[in-house]
């Protein structure tokens, strides 16, 4: 794929967090380097426990150029003094609401610092990851008389934010987005929200990761089914008490449930006690901490079934495709999935991946997984069928071709 004639062009990505939580534009920058653009990342550090994992990235790709701040120690004037002029600005929306660069700080406090970086690169294209990353990549673009594009992974205006966040966000994507030539997003129904209020077109990437090459495992013994779920962190209102009380009405209460991600002491005992009120034991429960992205497929192949527990609200969770359900799909589990507007559009479309179940009726997932219990065989149809998925649909070597054919695209215009 590599082309020499893309040589003299630099594409800047932008994110305002680690690069080790943004496996979207981890992607895009391989999927550039090798078809032979040059790249460069501006991000920030400030969660201790990644400093290691963006560290291994960055040895991966060494011809990818880079700008990082790190505010990690609580005590560190960067972090001190940011915070400050953050709160500082949310107090002066209350009187300037509509001062663009106040709004521009309240969405990302290192919003000065960033935008420096992206002035020093000579870029022939900037993509901002995240909206707090969307200011920046457009006033680059502006000041270098260049393009610039954002990938919408979610409906940002929808997280459940705060007033003054959402205000903040409101008013830059509202400035910057109409302007925006390489549209991008991670769910059909996450394009469709944003074309709706914006009238542009926008292309669907979907979460998807390289073909996997590990020995997927599909041959099934009879034993207690073993459930998995994880995230960047592990914590309540994110459907896991649905899955512990689907397990507590089985009859069989044998089913584990793995949990991997950053989880508090005070969170984890909140849940074992949950799981311990719904007459379950701490056997039924296994806490994982995180592991580099790249060791997640291998670690889920492990495991039955992966479930994709997303909630309807707020609105953006009903309409978000996450990496979570692809990885599951790609590693050969089963899936068991909630339904969410755009996870039950997935399972029309491919019935055969597991079951769907109703998050306003927790006996569905229970009556799901009382299924898989019962008739083994329809457990290894359903692995066998998503390893299929995973080869010949739901892969990054697929997804990549969209992703450089929409950006080559933006770069003729």
């Amino acid at each position: 794929m590599y082309n020499q004639e893309n040589g003299n062009i630099r594409i800047c990505l932008i994110t305002p967090g680690h690069i080790a939580t943004n496996p979207r534009l981890m992607k895009e920058a391989e999927a550039l380097l090798e078809a032979g653009y040059m790249v460069h990342v501006i991000f920030t550090q400030y969660m201790d426990y990644l400093l290691t994992d963006d560290e291994q990235l960055l040895l991966k790709y060494p011809s990818l150029t880079y700008n990082r701040l790190s505010w990690v120690k609580k005590k560190n004037l960067l972090r001190i003094s940011s915070g400050v002029i953050q709160k500082l600005s949310q107090g002066l929306l209350k009187a300037f609401t509509k001062c663009t660069t106040l709004h521009k700080i309240m969405l990302n406090r290192h919003y000065l610092w960033q935008y420096r970086q992206a002035l020093k690169i000579e870029a022939d294209l900037y993509i901002a990851h995240n909206s707090g990353a969307l200011a920046i990549a457009a006033d680059a673009a502006r000041k270098k008389n260049v393009r610039f594009g954002f990938d919408a992974e979610d409906f940002h205006r929808e997280e459940g934010l705060s007033n003054a966040e959402r205000e903040s966000l409101v008013h830059i994507e509202n400035q910057y987005m109409p302007l925006a030539s390489h549209l991008t997003s991670a769910s059909t129904l996450i394009g469709k929200a944003y074309e709706k209020i914006y009238l542009k077109k926008f292309i669907t990437i979907l979460n998807v990761f390289p073909k996997q090459q590990f020995k997927k495992k599909t041959e099934e013994k009879r034993r207690a089914l073993q459930l998995f779920w994880f995230s960047q962190t592990i914590g309540t209102g994110r459907g896991l008490e649905n899955i512990i009380e689907a397990i507590s009405l089985l009859e069989d209460k044998s089913p584990v449930l793995h949990l991997l991600g950053d989880v508090s002491l005070k969170m984890k005992v909140e849940i074992e006690q949950f799981l311990l009120n719904k007459g379950l034991k701490k056997e039924n429960l296994i806490f994982y901490d995180p592991v580099f992205p790249d060791k997640i497929f291998e670690m889920a192949a492990n495991f039955d079934i992966g479930i994709a527990a997303e909630l309807s609200v707020p609105l953006n969770r009903n309409i978000c495709l996450t990496n979570k359900i692809f990885t599951y799909i790609q590693a050969g589990l089963a899936v068991a999935v909630s339904d969410t507007s755009a996870q039950a559009d997935l399972f029309r479309q491919h019935p055969n991946m597991g079951g769907l179940y109703q998050n306003s009726d927790i006996h569905s997932l229970s009556n799901l997984l009382k299924n898989y219990q019962l008739f083994p065989e329809m457990l290894v149809k359903a692995k066998e069928y998503n390893i299929w998925l995973g080869e010949n649909l739901f892969n990054w070597d697929l997804e990549k071709i969209k992703f450089l054919d929409t950006l080559k695209s933006n770069l003729k215009l």
